[in-house]
């Protein structure tokens, strides 16, 4: 089994989150250190994370403010069908 890199799984539960609605538009993310500290992993190793999760449109950084889930995420998220093989 191939390891995967720690940015992945950080960004695959972010979205993860986003998806299930735990995370709703709108609502804004744990700062960096909080969130690397979750995460275990360094903030650098974070922010490739949530970089990625910007340049898709699920999540926008606000300077001063914070990151936040992205208002129009509910257009930019997988149906669940989508996720689903189809037999």
């Amino acid at each position: 089994m191939i390891k995967q890199a720690a940015y992945k799984n950080i960004y695959d539960d972010i979205k993860r989150l986003i998806n299930t609605g735990e995370h709703p538009a709108g609502s804004r993310l744990d700062t960096e250190p909080v969130m690397a500290e979750h995460y275990n992993v360094s903030i650098g190793t974070l922010r490739k994370a949530v970089n990625h999760l910007v340049e898709e449109g699920l999540l926008r950084r606000v300077q001063g403010r914070g990151t936040f889930v992205a208002d129009n995420v509910d257009a930019l998220v997988e149906p669940a069908a989508a996720t689903t093989p189809i037999l």
